[in-house]
């Protein structure tokens, strides 16, 4: 089983990049496990892109064995430590799931926010119909 890692730096890319370098995971290793392209992985590295999908953000998070909310927020941050109180137990919690768990926690999450994108453009539809 991974064990959690530190999350480290400065923006997402940047704990990205620190976290699958700590792992010994490559960009394309990545990417592979993502489901994007190598390239993808590079530009949300560098910081070029400004939107990363939620479920591209899980799966990374996943594969590199990182708590995904520090992952996006830095653990760190003013907005971890307000939302996030109980971060040591939380990490122990997540540190305790296998791989199996963490992937159907993902699928969850990823089916809870296609839900509510679904919901959306349902309401949508009401208003301009």
């Amino acid at each position: 089983m991974k064990k959690s890692v530190t999350v480290e730096g400065t923006d997402l890319g940047e704990r990205i990049a620190h976290m699958r370098i700590k792992r010994g995971i490559s960009q394309i290793g990545l990417a592979k496990a993502v489901g994007v392209s190598a390239t993808a992985i590079n530009k949300i590295e560098a910081g070029e892109t400004r939107m990363v999908r939620a479920d591209h953000l899980l799966r990374i998070a996943l594969e590199v064995g990182a708590d995904p909310f520090a992952l996006v927020f830095g653990e760190n941050s003013d907005e971890y430590r307000f939302y996030f109180p109980r971060l040591e137990t939380q990490k122990a919690l997540f540190a305790t799931l296998r791989g199996d768990q963490k992937r159907l926690l993902a699928r969850l999450i990823q089916a809870f926010y296609d839900e509510v994108a679904a919901e959306r453009r349902r309401d949508k539809r009401r208003t301009e119909g």
